[in-house]
């Protein structure tokens, strides 16, 4: 069973009810859990982030228009150019030693596009910082 649908089954059975991140991170089983979160809240399942863990609010999901494209090999090249290989929130480069994605500055779900002007270049440790 893939980590989005382990969190999913445990969210329904534990609906209404705040589930800490710790447990989140256990009952995923992967390192990068948050990205599982993000995929459901994109499905459409109303996820709702607290201090210290998350809650889903209820079982009915949400219909969301589809407007997610993938973020083109083009746009990630240019955005990672014009941004000189660098990590925009902390400032490290690949020759750091790290691995630098592109991610929307506003996320779709909340109006966001994939744009040039709403991309930009973070480190892993950046974009999982809360």
């Amino acid at each position: 069973m893939s980590a989005k649908n382990k969190l999913l089954t445990y969210f329904i059975e534990n609906v209404e009810k705040s589930i800490e991140r710790n447990a989140l991170a256990k009952i995923a089983g992967i390192y990068e859990w948050t990205r599982a979160i993000r995929t459901l809240r994109q499905e459409g399942w109303s996820i709702k982030a607290l201090p210290n863990g998350y809650r889903l609010e209820s079982l009915n999901k949400n219909i969301i228009p589809d407007k997610r494209h993938k973020i083109s090999r083009k746009s990630r090249y240019i955005i990672l150019f014009l941004n000189d290989s660098t990590c925009q929130n902390c400032g490290r480069k690949i020759i750091d030693g790290i691995k630098l994605e592109v991610y929307c500055r506003k996320p779709l779900e909340q109006g966001g596009t994939n744009n040039l002007s709403n991309l930009w270049a973070l480190c892993e440790e950046c974009y999982k910082a809360p």
